[in-house]
């Protein structure tokens, strides 16, 4: 956990106070092989490689992103979907979920309808809120396009992806 800096008035600025505040905390984390999801049937998404990570250690594999730093975060996901012109997708972002797709609380959905085209889609959910040392972020999607879809991770690096920043206390 990174420690954050308390500034009291004439206190002097320390070297690692603005170390701190020039690096926050921050970790993305991101699919490189494609995610099948069922019709109907939520589930966490799948991470398998990590971007950078500079609380540690916010990601080891799996699905969720710890955040170690107390103080509010911005937090942001993308799942971009291959190309379909059925049904809707969603993206839900959630804290300390426990792999649940309804588990913990709820912080952002972020639900779109395919394109009549049936050109790729991509749903993208983004939001801050405050945090303790230890809460956990896991991004869940779903799709009801009336067969399984997969994510199109190959689109680039976060085209399918989760990303949190340290933003203040």
């Amino acid at each position: 956990m990174a420690t954050v800096p308390s500034f009291q008035p004439g206190t002097a600025l320390q070297q690692s106070d603005l170390l701190f505040l020039l690096t926050p905390p921050q970790g993305f984390v991101y699919q490189q092989t494609a995610q099948t999801f069922t019709t109907g049937v939520g589930a966490a998404v799948l991470w398998d490689t990590l971007g950078y990570d500079t609380d540690p250690t916010m990601w080891s594999s799996g699905t969720r992103l710890t955040l170690n730093t107390p103080g509010k975060w911005l937090i942001i996901s993308s799942v971009v979907w291959v190309a379909n012109a059925t049904g809707p997708r969603q993206l839900d972002l959630r804290k300390n979920a426990g792999g649940s797709p309804t588990g913990g609380s709820r912080l952002v959905i972020d639900i779109r309808q395919a394109t009549s085209s049936g050109a790729v889609s991509n749903t993208c959910a983004v939001m801050q809120s405050g945090f303790v040392a230890g809460d956990y972020i896991e991004a869940f999607a779903s799709q009801t396009s009336g067969g399984n879809l997969n994510t199109l991770s190959t689109a680039g690096v976060g085209a399918v992806g989760l990303w949190a920043r340290w933003i203040g206390v």
